[in-house]
């Protein structure tokens, strides 16, 4: 593959990678639903991401046996407490 230089712009991005099919852009939801709910609470890994207010990002890994996740309700998961989540979390107490 010939380097593309910098991409600034989504557009520059599609005219790189082309753009999503209707399968994978089907993909893209702001809650979880049935189907994403049993995969997060049987997976044994996952990510945890923050922001702070002035743009930084977090994003800690956690793993432990599956259902160490649980899902409350279709926008909020509760994770087993680690020692080094703290920081992540406070990253979210911080936001206006």
């Amino acid at each position: 593959m010939t380097p593309v230089g910098r991409i600034v712009s989504e557009g520059q991005l599609r005219d790189v990678v082309g753009s999503p099919t209707s399968l994978v852009a089907s993909k893209v939801a702001d809650r979880l639903n049935d189907l994403t709910r049993r995969f997060i609470e049987c997976s044994p890994f996952v990510c945890v991401a923050t922001s702070d207010p002035g743009g930084g990002l977090d994003v800690s890994p956690r793993g432990d046996p599956p259902g160490f996740v649980r899902v409350i309700d279709e926008r909020s998961r509760r994770v087993n407490r680690g020692s080094e989540l703290d920081r992540g979390l406070s990253s979210c107490c911080t936001r206006e």
